[in-house]
Protein backbone atom coordinates (compact mmCIF):
# COMPACT_ATOMS: atom_id res chain seq x y z
CA UNK A 1 0.00 0.00 0.00
CA UNK A 2 2.88 2.39 0.85
CA UNK A 3 4.39 1.85 -2.60
CA UNK A 4 1.07 2.76 -4.26
CA UNK A 5 0.78 5.91 -2.15
CA UNK A 6 4.33 6.98 -3.01
CA UNK A 7 3.64 6.35 -6.70
CA UNK A 8 0.41 8.34 -6.90
CA UNK A 9 1.90 11.18 -4.80
CA UNK A 10 4.84 11.36 -7.22
CA UNK A 11 2.53 11.28 -10.26
CA UNK A 12 0.36 14.13 -8.95
CA UNK A 13 3.41 16.21 -8.05
CA UNK A 14 4.89 15.76 -11.54
CA UNK A 15 1.50 16.60 -13.05
CA UNK A 16 1.31 19.89 -11.20
CA UNK A 17 4.92 20.75 -12.03
CA UNK A 18 4.12 20.08 -15.69
CA UNK A 19 1.14 22.45 -15.54
CA UNK A 20 3.27 25.07 -13.77
CA UNK A 21 5.87 24.74 -16.53
CA UNK A 22 3.28 25.55 -19.21
CA UNK A 23 2.22 28.68 -17.32
CA UNK A 24 5.89 29.62 -16.96
CA UNK A 25 6.38 29.33 -20.74
CA UNK A 26 3.83 32.10 -21.35
CA UNK A 27 5.94 34.56 -19.29
CA UNK A 28 9.43 33.18 -19.93
CA UNK A 29 10.54 35.75 -22.53
CA UNK A 30 9.82 38.66 -20.21
CA UNK A 31 11.51 37.17 -17.13
CA UNK A 32 15.04 37.87 -15.98
CA UNK A 33 17.49 35.03 -15.34
CA UNK A 34 17.36 35.65 -11.57
CA UNK A 35 13.57 35.41 -11.57
CA UNK A 36 13.69 32.09 -13.43
CA UNK A 37 16.19 30.56 -11.01
CA UNK A 38 14.23 31.75 -7.99
CA UNK A 39 10.94 30.52 -9.42
CA UNK A 40 12.16 27.00 -10.15
CA UNK A 41 13.98 26.75 -6.85
CA UNK A 42 10.71 27.50 -5.05
CA UNK A 43 8.73 25.21 -7.38
CA UNK A 44 11.00 22.23 -6.69
CA UNK A 45 11.07 22.93 -2.95
CA UNK A 46 7.27 23.04 -2.83
CA UNK A 47 7.03 19.97 -5.05
CA UNK A 48 9.15 18.02 -2.58
CA UNK A 49 7.02 19.21 0.32
CA UNK A 50 3.81 18.35 -1.57
CA UNK A 51 4.85 15.00 -2.99
CA UNK A 52 7.06 13.62 -0.26
CA UNK A 53 5.17 14.94 2.73
CA UNK A 54 1.66 16.34 2.32
CA UNK A 55 0.28 14.06 -0.43
CA UNK A 56 1.78 10.99 1.20
CA UNK A 57 0.23 11.99 4.54
CA UNK A 58 -3.15 12.72 2.90
CA UNK A 59 -3.46 9.42 1.02
CA UNK A 60 -2.09 7.54 4.04
CA UNK A 61 -5.07 8.82 6.05
CA UNK A 62 -7.80 8.80 3.38
CA UNK A 63 -6.65 6.00 1.15
CA UNK A 64 -6.36 6.31 -2.63
CA UNK A 65 -9.96 7.26 -3.30
CA UNK A 66 -11.69 9.56 -5.72
CA UNK A 67 -12.63 12.48 -3.40
CA UNK A 68 -9.07 13.02 -2.16
CA UNK A 69 -7.70 12.52 -5.70
CA UNK A 70 -10.04 15.14 -7.21
CA UNK A 71 -9.37 17.54 -4.34
CA UNK A 72 -5.61 17.61 -4.88
CA UNK A 73 -6.03 17.91 -8.66
CA UNK A 74 -8.44 20.84 -8.39
CA UNK A 75 -6.65 22.72 -5.58
CA UNK A 76 -3.01 21.62 -5.77
CA UNK A 77 -2.11 24.17 -8.49
CA UNK A 78 -2.91 27.13 -6.21
CA UNK A 79 0.39 27.14 -4.21
CA UNK A 80 2.40 26.95 -7.45
CA UNK A 81 0.49 29.89 -8.87
CA UNK A 82 0.93 31.85 -5.64
CA UNK A 83 4.68 31.27 -5.88
CA UNK A 84 4.65 32.39 -9.52
CA UNK A 85 2.78 35.62 -8.73
CA UNK A 86 5.09 36.32 -5.79
CA UNK A 87 8.12 36.08 -8.09
CA UNK A 88 6.57 37.87 -11.09
CA UNK A 89 4.69 40.69 -9.36
CA UNK A 90 3.13 42.26 -12.43
CA UNK A 91 0.62 41.65 -15.18
CA UNK A 92 -2.24 40.39 -13.00
CA UNK A 93 -4.65 40.11 -15.93
CA UNK A 94 -2.12 38.05 -17.88
CA UNK A 95 -1.69 35.70 -14.89
CA UNK A 96 -5.45 35.16 -14.69
CA UNK A 97 -5.67 34.53 -18.42
CA UNK A 98 -2.79 32.03 -18.46
CA UNK A 99 -4.21 30.15 -15.45
CA UNK A 100 -7.50 29.74 -17.34
CA UNK A 101 -5.78 28.56 -20.52
CA UNK A 102 -3.61 26.05 -18.66
CA UNK A 103 -6.72 24.81 -16.83
CA UNK A 104 -8.42 24.16 -20.19
CA UNK A 105 -5.34 22.33 -21.47
CA UNK A 106 -5.11 20.20 -18.30
CA UNK A 107 -8.84 19.51 -18.54
CA UNK A 108 -8.36 18.12 -22.04
CA UNK A 109 -5.47 15.91 -20.91
CA UNK A 110 -7.47 14.54 -17.98
CA UNK A 111 -10.44 13.81 -20.22
CA UNK A 112 -8.33 11.78 -22.63
CA UNK A 113 -7.16 9.83 -19.58
CA UNK A 114 -10.78 9.41 -18.43
CA UNK A 115 -11.77 7.97 -21.80
CA UNK A 116 -8.83 5.54 -21.77
CA UNK A 117 -9.53 4.17 -18.30
CA UNK A 118 -13.29 4.03 -19.05
CA UNK A 119 -12.61 1.85 -22.10
CA UNK A 120 -10.05 -0.44 -20.48
CA UNK A 121 -10.49 -0.47 -16.69
CA UNK A 122 -14.21 -0.47 -15.80
CA UNK A 123 -13.81 -3.49 -13.51
CA UNK A 124 -10.48 -2.52 -11.90
CA UNK A 125 -10.06 -1.36 -8.27
CA UNK A 126 -10.54 2.36 -7.67
CA UNK A 127 -6.95 2.91 -6.44
CA UNK A 128 -5.55 1.26 -9.58
CA UNK A 129 -7.81 3.30 -11.87
CA UNK A 130 -6.75 6.58 -10.23
CA UNK A 131 -3.05 5.71 -10.39
CA UNK A 132 -3.27 4.74 -14.07
CA UNK A 133 -5.36 7.87 -14.78
CA UNK A 134 -2.58 10.08 -13.37
CA UNK A 135 0.08 8.16 -15.28
CA UNK A 136 -1.86 8.56 -18.54
CA UNK A 137 -2.03 12.31 -17.97
CA UNK A 138 1.76 12.44 -17.85
CA UNK A 139 1.89 10.30 -21.01
CA UNK A 140 -0.44 12.70 -22.88
CA UNK A 141 1.60 15.63 -21.61
CA UNK A 142 4.82 14.17 -23.04
CA UNK A 143 3.20 13.27 -26.37
CA UNK A 144 1.56 16.68 -26.77
CA UNK A 145 4.48 18.67 -25.35
CA UNK A 146 5.81 20.02 -28.71
CA UNK A 147 2.36 21.40 -29.49
CA UNK A 148 1.85 22.76 -25.96
CA UNK A 149 5.29 24.39 -25.85
CA UNK A 150 4.72 26.21 -29.14
CA UNK A 151 1.24 27.30 -28.12
CA UNK A 152 2.01 28.51 -24.58
CA UNK A 153 5.24 30.24 -25.66
CA UNK A 154 3.11 32.45 -27.93
CA UNK A 155 -0.02 32.39 -25.80
CA UNK A 156 -0.29 35.97 -24.59
CA UNK A 157 -1.78 38.54 -26.96
CA UNK A 158 -0.66 42.16 -27.00
CA UNK A 159 -0.62 43.87 -23.61
CA UNK A 160 -3.05 46.41 -25.08
CA UNK A 161 -5.71 43.68 -24.87
CA UNK A 162 -5.41 43.70 -21.09
CA UNK A 163 -4.73 47.42 -20.63
CA UNK A 164 -8.23 48.25 -21.85
CA UNK A 165 -10.76 48.49 -19.03
CA UNK A 166 -13.12 46.73 -18.51
CA UNK A 167 -12.52 44.76 -21.73
CA UNK A 168 -9.12 43.56 -20.49
CA UNK A 169 -10.70 41.95 -17.42
CA UNK A 170 -13.33 40.21 -19.54
CA UNK A 171 -10.62 38.74 -21.76
CA UNK A 172 -8.54 37.68 -18.74
CA UNK A 173 -11.44 35.80 -17.10
CA UNK A 174 -12.86 34.30 -20.32
CA UNK A 175 -10.94 30.96 -20.19
CA UNK A 176 -11.84 30.45 -16.53
CA UNK A 177 -15.48 31.21 -17.31
CA UNK A 178 -15.43 28.63 -20.13
CA UNK A 179 -14.03 25.86 -17.92
CA UNK A 180 -15.66 26.64 -14.54
CA UNK A 181 -19.01 25.04 -15.37
CA UNK A 182 -17.47 21.66 -16.18
CA UNK A 183 -15.14 21.85 -13.19
CA UNK A 184 -18.05 22.36 -10.82
CA UNK A 185 -19.86 19.34 -12.30
CA UNK A 186 -16.74 17.21 -11.80
CA UNK A 187 -16.38 18.21 -8.14
CA UNK A 188 -18.29 15.20 -6.87
CA UNK A 189 -17.46 11.81 -5.45
CA UNK A 190 -18.13 9.82 -8.64
CA UNK A 191 -15.40 7.91 -10.37
CA UNK A 192 -17.33 7.20 -13.58
CA UNK A 193 -19.36 9.63 -15.65
CA UNK A 194 -21.55 9.17 -18.70
CA UNK A 195 -20.23 9.22 -22.25
CA UNK A 196 -22.15 12.38 -23.21
CA UNK A 197 -20.46 14.13 -20.27
CA UNK A 198 -17.02 12.92 -21.35
CA UNK A 199 -17.53 13.98 -24.97
CA UNK A 200 -18.89 17.43 -24.05
CA UNK A 201 -15.82 18.04 -21.87
CA UNK A 202 -13.66 17.54 -24.95
CA UNK A 203 -15.80 19.43 -27.45
CA UNK A 204 -16.11 22.72 -25.56
CA UNK A 205 -12.40 23.26 -24.70
CA UNK A 206 -11.33 22.24 -28.23
CA UNK A 207 -13.83 24.66 -29.74
CA UNK A 208 -12.54 27.42 -27.46
CA UNK A 209 -8.91 26.78 -28.46
CA UNK A 210 -9.77 27.05 -32.14
CA UNK A 211 -11.81 30.19 -31.47
CA UNK A 212 -9.02 31.75 -29.43
CA UNK A 213 -6.48 30.93 -32.14
CA UNK A 214 -8.59 32.85 -34.64
CA UNK A 215 -8.92 35.82 -32.25
CA UNK A 216 -5.17 35.81 -31.60
CA UNK A 217 -4.30 35.83 -35.30
CA UNK A 218 -6.84 38.59 -35.94
CA UNK A 219 -5.44 40.66 -33.06
CA UNK A 220 -1.87 40.29 -34.31
CA UNK A 221 -2.92 41.40 -37.78
CA UNK A 222 -4.81 44.35 -36.29
CA UNK A 223 -1.91 45.50 -34.15
CA UNK A 224 0.55 45.00 -37.01
CA UNK A 225 -1.62 47.30 -39.09
CA UNK A 226 -1.89 49.75 -36.20
CA UNK A 227 1.89 49.73 -35.72
CA UNK A 228 2.27 50.45 -39.43
CA UNK A 229 -0.03 53.45 -39.11
CA UNK A 230 1.80 54.64 -36.01
CA UNK A 231 5.16 54.30 -37.74
CA UNK A 232 3.77 56.29 -40.65
CA UNK A 233 2.63 59.01 -38.22
CA UNK A 234 6.03 59.03 -36.52
CA UNK A 235 7.76 59.26 -39.88
CA UNK A 236 5.49 62.13 -40.88
CA UNK A 237 6.37 63.88 -37.64
CA UNK A 238 10.09 63.35 -38.30
CA UNK A 239 9.76 64.67 -41.85
CA UNK A 240 7.94 67.71 -40.50
CA UNK A 241 10.77 68.33 -38.04
CA UNK A 242 13.35 67.99 -40.82
CA UNK A 243 11.41 70.46 -42.96
CA UNK A 244 11.28 72.85 -40.03
CA UNK A 245 15.01 72.42 -39.51
CA UNK A 246 15.62 73.14 -43.19
CA UNK A 247 13.55 76.32 -42.95
CA UNK A 248 15.40 77.34 -39.80
CA UNK A 249 18.76 76.65 -41.45
CA UNK A 250 17.73 78.72 -44.46
CA UNK A 251 16.61 81.53 -42.16
CA UNK A 252 19.94 81.38 -40.30
CA UNK A 253 21.84 81.48 -43.59
CA UNK A 254 19.92 84.58 -44.64
CA UNK A 255 20.55 86.22 -41.27
CA UNK A 256 24.26 85.43 -41.53
CA UNK A 257 24.40 86.97 -45.01
CA UNK A 258 22.74 90.15 -43.70
CA UNK A 259 25.09 90.15 -40.71
CA UNK A 260 28.11 89.91 -43.00
CA UNK A 261 26.91 92.89 -44.97
CA UNK A 262 26.38 94.85 -41.74
CA UNK A 263 29.85 93.91 -40.53
CA UNK A 264 31.45 95.07 -43.78
CA UNK A 265 29.56 98.36 -43.45
CA UNK A 266 30.66 98.65 -39.80
CA UNK A 267 34.29 98.03 -40.74
CA UNK A 268 34.14 100.83 -43.33
CA UNK A 269 32.43 103.14 -40.82
CA UNK A 270 35.01 102.42 -38.10
CA UNK A 271 37.84 102.94 -40.57
CA UNK A 272 36.39 106.31 -41.66
CA UNK A 273 35.86 107.44 -38.04
CA UNK A 274 39.41 106.53 -37.08
CA UNK A 275 40.80 108.44 -40.07
CA UNK A 276 38.79 111.46 -38.94
CA UNK A 277 40.11 111.05 -35.39
CA UNK A 278 36.68 110.35 -33.90
CA UNK A 279 37.81 107.61 -31.52
CA UNK A 280 34.70 107.73 -29.34
CA UNK A 281 32.41 107.28 -32.33
CA UNK A 282 34.46 104.32 -33.50
CA UNK A 283 34.27 102.77 -30.00
CA UNK A 284 30.46 103.08 -29.97
CA UNK A 285 30.18 101.52 -33.43
CA UNK A 286 32.34 98.56 -32.35
CA UNK A 287 30.25 98.09 -29.15
CA UNK A 288 27.02 98.06 -31.16
CA UNK A 289 28.46 95.49 -33.60
CA UNK A 290 29.61 93.31 -30.69
CA UNK A 291 26.13 93.38 -29.14
CA UNK A 292 24.64 92.38 -32.48
CA UNK A 293 27.05 89.42 -32.73
CA UNK A 294 26.22 88.26 -29.19
CA UNK A 295 22.52 88.33 -29.99
CA UNK A 296 23.02 86.38 -33.22
CA UNK A 297 25.24 83.71 -31.64
CA UNK A 298 23.52 80.30 -31.74
CA UNK A 299 22.55 78.74 -28.41
CA UNK A 300 24.33 75.46 -27.61
CA UNK A 301 22.23 73.22 -25.37
CA UNK A 302 24.51 70.18 -25.52
CA UNK A 303 27.64 68.90 -27.24
CA UNK A 304 25.45 66.77 -29.51
CA UNK A 305 24.91 68.63 -32.81
CA UNK A 306 21.90 66.44 -33.56
CA UNK A 307 20.11 67.26 -30.29
CA UNK A 308 21.03 70.92 -30.67
CA UNK A 309 19.41 70.96 -34.09
CA UNK A 310 16.25 69.25 -32.83
CA UNK A 311 15.97 71.54 -29.80
CA UNK A 312 16.57 74.60 -31.94
CA UNK A 313 13.74 73.58 -34.25
CA UNK A 314 11.38 72.76 -31.37
CA UNK A 315 12.12 75.90 -29.37
CA UNK A 316 11.90 78.10 -32.46
CA UNK A 317 8.52 76.52 -33.25
CA UNK A 318 7.29 77.02 -29.65
CA UNK A 319 8.44 80.64 -29.62
CA UNK A 320 6.58 81.10 -32.89
CA UNK A 321 3.43 80.08 -30.99
CA UNK A 322 4.06 82.85 -28.48
CA UNK A 323 5.64 80.66 -25.78
CA UNK A 324 8.49 81.72 -23.56
CA UNK A 325 10.85 78.75 -23.44
CA UNK A 326 13.65 77.96 -21.00
CA UNK A 327 15.74 74.82 -21.40
CA UNK A 328 18.50 73.42 -19.21
CA UNK A 329 20.36 70.28 -20.26
CA UNK A 330 22.99 68.48 -18.22
CA UNK A 331 24.41 65.72 -20.41
CA UNK A 332 27.80 63.98 -20.19
CA UNK A 333 30.22 63.76 -23.09
CA UNK A 334 28.93 60.25 -23.82
CA UNK A 335 25.73 58.45 -22.88
CA UNK A 336 23.96 55.21 -23.87
CA UNK A 337 20.39 56.29 -24.58
CA UNK A 338 19.84 56.50 -28.32
CA UNK A 339 20.13 60.10 -29.57
CA UNK A 340 17.42 59.46 -32.15
CA UNK A 341 15.03 58.07 -29.48
CA UNK A 342 15.71 61.05 -27.24
CA UNK A 343 15.39 63.54 -30.10
CA UNK A 344 12.09 62.03 -31.27
CA UNK A 345 10.73 62.13 -27.72
CA UNK A 346 11.78 65.75 -27.20
CA UNK A 347 10.41 66.88 -30.56
CA UNK A 348 6.97 65.41 -29.99
CA UNK A 349 6.43 66.20 -26.29
CA UNK A 350 7.72 69.76 -26.70
CA UNK A 351 5.41 70.34 -29.64
CA UNK A 352 2.44 68.94 -27.69
CA UNK A 353 3.27 71.09 -24.66
CA UNK A 354 3.60 74.17 -26.85
CA UNK A 355 0.23 73.46 -28.48
CA UNK A 356 -1.36 73.00 -25.04
CA UNK A 357 0.12 76.33 -23.90
CA UNK A 358 -1.59 78.16 -26.76
CA UNK A 359 -4.84 77.73 -24.81
CA UNK A 360 -3.43 80.24 -22.32
CA UNK A 361 -3.69 84.01 -22.84
CA UNK A 362 -0.75 85.67 -24.59
CA UNK A 363 1.91 86.61 -22.08
CA UNK A 364 1.21 83.51 -19.96
CA UNK A 365 2.46 80.90 -22.38
CA UNK A 366 5.55 79.34 -20.91
CA UNK A 367 7.54 76.10 -21.17
CA UNK A 368 10.36 74.83 -18.96
CA UNK A 369 12.53 71.83 -19.90
CA UNK A 370 15.13 70.12 -17.70
CA UNK A 371 17.00 67.11 -19.11
CA UNK A 372 19.74 65.35 -17.19
CA UNK A 373 21.76 62.15 -17.65
CA UNK A 374 24.18 61.28 -14.88
CA UNK A 375 25.55 58.08 -13.29
CA UNK A 376 23.48 55.76 -15.47
CA UNK A 377 20.19 57.56 -14.81
CA UNK A 378 18.21 59.78 -17.13
CA UNK A 379 15.57 62.24 -15.95
CA UNK A 380 13.42 64.74 -17.79
CA UNK A 381 10.95 67.31 -16.52
CA UNK A 382 8.77 69.34 -18.84
CA UNK A 383 6.42 71.98 -17.47
CA UNK A 384 3.93 74.12 -19.34
CA UNK A 385 1.30 76.56 -18.14
CA UNK A 386 -2.22 75.14 -18.20
CA UNK A 387 -4.76 76.87 -16.00
CA UNK A 388 -7.80 74.75 -16.95
CA UNK A 389 -8.18 71.13 -15.67
CA UNK A 390 -5.86 68.73 -17.46
CA UNK A 391 -7.67 65.36 -17.87
CA UNK A 392 -5.72 62.09 -17.70
CA UNK A 393 -6.78 58.63 -18.85
CA UNK A 394 -6.72 55.41 -16.79
CA UNK A 395 -2.98 54.99 -17.52
CA UNK A 396 -2.19 58.41 -16.06
CA UNK A 397 -1.42 59.86 -19.52
CA UNK A 398 -3.07 62.85 -21.21
CA UNK A 399 -6.41 62.08 -22.79
CA UNK A 400 -6.63 62.26 -26.55
CA UNK A 401 -7.18 65.83 -27.75
CA UNK A 402 -7.10 66.39 -31.52
CA UNK A 403 -6.83 70.15 -31.04
CA UNK A 404 -3.52 69.71 -29.16
CA UNK A 405 -2.09 66.53 -30.69
CA UNK A 406 -3.82 65.75 -33.96
CA UNK A 407 -1.94 62.50 -34.68
CA UNK A 408 -1.33 61.49 -31.07
CA UNK A 409 2.44 61.62 -31.62
CA UNK A 410 3.18 63.21 -28.25
CA UNK A 411 1.65 60.41 -26.15
CA UNK A 412 2.68 57.76 -28.69
CA UNK A 413 6.36 58.70 -28.65
CA UNK A 414 6.28 58.98 -24.84
CA UNK A 415 4.78 55.50 -24.35
CA UNK A 416 7.14 54.02 -26.97
CA UNK A 417 10.17 55.49 -25.16
CA UNK A 418 8.85 54.34 -21.77
CA UNK A 419 8.29 50.77 -23.00
CA UNK A 420 11.69 50.57 -24.69
CA UNK A 421 13.69 51.87 -21.71
CA UNK A 422 11.39 50.78 -18.87
CA UNK A 423 10.91 54.43 -17.95
CA UNK A 424 8.66 55.70 -15.19
CA UNK A 425 6.22 58.36 -16.38
CA UNK A 426 4.02 60.65 -14.31
CA UNK A 427 1.83 63.67 -15.02
CA UNK A 428 0.46 66.10 -12.48
CA UNK A 429 -1.11 69.56 -12.44
CA UNK A 430 -0.33 72.05 -9.69
CA UNK A 431 -0.85 75.79 -9.41
CA UNK A 432 -1.52 76.30 -13.10
CA UNK A 433 1.37 74.16 -14.34
CA UNK A 434 1.29 70.71 -15.92
CA UNK A 435 4.41 68.70 -15.11
CA UNK A 436 5.67 65.67 -17.02
CA UNK A 437 8.30 63.68 -15.10
CA UNK A 438 10.27 60.90 -16.79
CA UNK A 439 13.07 58.73 -15.40
CA UNK A 440 14.88 55.79 -16.99
CA UNK A 441 18.04 53.70 -16.95
CA UNK A 442 20.65 55.08 -19.35
CA UNK A 443 21.56 51.91 -21.23
CA UNK A 444 22.12 50.69 -24.76
CA UNK A 445 19.35 48.61 -26.35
Amino acid sequence: MNTSIILISLIITLTQLADAYLRYLAFRKGMEAGERRRLWGLYLAWGFFDGALFYYWLFQHTGIEVVAYKAVLMLGWIPYQAIFMAVVRRQLCQHIFVVGMSAIWSFLQHNWSNIAVALLMQDSPEATVLTVHGGLYLLWFVLAFPLARGMFSRLLPSRKFFDLRPLGLYIAFLPLAIISGHMLLMADGRLWHTWPERLSRIYLPLFFFFFYRYVLLASREFYAQQRGEQNHQLLSGQLGALEEYSRLSQKNSEEIAVLRQELRGNYRAVHALLEQGETEGARKTIAAARARLEKARPVSYTKSPFLNSVLSVCINRAEGMGCKVSARLDLPDTWHTSESDLALLLANVLFRAAKASTKQPEGRRELMLILRIREGKGTMELMNRHETPFPLDERGLPQEDKAIDENGLGVLSLTAFAQKYGAKVSFCQQEGWVRLSLSWEDRSL
